[in-house]
């Protein structure tokens, strides 16, 4: 079933058995995460759109709306802890290891304390809009307008820039961290219709993987051996990886089409893509039901080295 939104949602935490979610609206729902009932609004809670939700501890959620207001929520009682306005217009919010907020706005990252939400310092950026911030251990990682992808390493005074990533040849919308078992990797996805996997240990592109037809839009890892692709194509808005990884050599060596989605083709053409054009196997219904409302197609992928 669906909880009506009238709006847009932009973004969406779990935390403490309930689902905070934000909208085009300034309101604020929070949704019951088993029942699904609307447990409270918190109307007006902002001004403006609410663009950006956090979670920064266990019992507290940050929310910062398109003018740059940032609030900090109890999680529990729902009440407002403290507030800051920026007066910088607010694209994404991600948290460093130290504590820190690094809040992406126009041409700029600003990093605050999250307890005083004072300023601290700004990082200047060329890029018009800061799509997304990814904390990935002691390094925080930055998508943009920009093609390159910005590596940055937490130090005890000023950050430092470790290296600018070559991949993407478009601008970077999003990013997610995927763990191994043994292994931590950032898969990003951009308006080139590609997703490019990076090796955290080697900051090198292990990887580039193609299907879709428009700008992947969002990554969501689900256990370990799965990850969700979604994007524009409004003919296969939603792709579904299935993988196993090693520390090395990573690539994917068949894709399943699910009944009743269209025939695809890998972005760039390369001998690594094989497309088959077969009914699932019998262990894929929970894909293939998933087909029935949109469009998606389940790739198989593995290390060739992988027992």
């Amino acid at each position: 079933f669906t909880i009506a939104h009238k709006r847009r949602v932009y973004g969406l935490v779990f935390i403490n058995d309930v689902v905070f979610a934000c909208s085009e609206l300034p309101h604020l729902r929070i949704i019951n995460a088993e029942t699904y009932a609307v447990v409270r609004v918190l109307r007006d809670a902002h001004k403006n759109t609410v663009k950006t939700l956090l979670a920064i501890s266990e019992n507290e959620i940050c929310s910062a709306d398109v003018e740059g207001v940032i609030k900090i929520w109890d999680s529990t009682t729902y009440q407002l802890k403290r507030e800051r306005d920026t007066r910088k217009p607010i694209s994404c919010i991600s948290m460093a290891t130290d504590g820190k907020l690094w809040v992406g706005c126009r041409k700029q990252i600003v990093v605050i304390n999250a307890q005083t939400l004072s300023e601290l310092f700004s990082i200047p950026h060329p890029s018009a809009s800061i799509n997304r911030i990814l904390a990935v251990k002691n390094r925080m990682w930055v998508g943009s307008d920009n093609p390159l992808i910005d590596v940055w390493q937490i130090t005890q005074l000023a950050p430092e820039l470790v290296t600018q990533l070559k991949g993407h040849t478009m601008k970077v919308i999003c990013m997610q961290e995927v763990n191994t078992r043994t292994d931590t990797y950032v898969w990003s996805g951009g308006s080139d219709k590609s997703i490019l996997i990076w090796d955290t240990a080697t900051l090198s592109c292990v990887c580039e993987l193609g299907g879709q037809e428009d700008a992947i839009r969002c990554l969501l890892p689900t256990g370990d051996t799965t990850v969700w692709a979604g994007s524009y194509d409004s003919q296969l808005p939603l792709c579904i990886w299935n993988w196993r990884a090693s520390a090395k050599n990573i690539t994917p060596t068949k894709t399943l089409r699910i009944r009743g989605s269209p025939k695809v083709s890998p972005v760039r053409s390369s001998s690594r893509y094989m497309l088959l054009d077969r009914e699932p196997p019998p262990e894929l219904e929970s894909v293939e039901a998933l087909s029935r409302k949109t469009s998606c197609f389940y790739l198989n992928y593995f290390a060739n080295n992988f027992h």
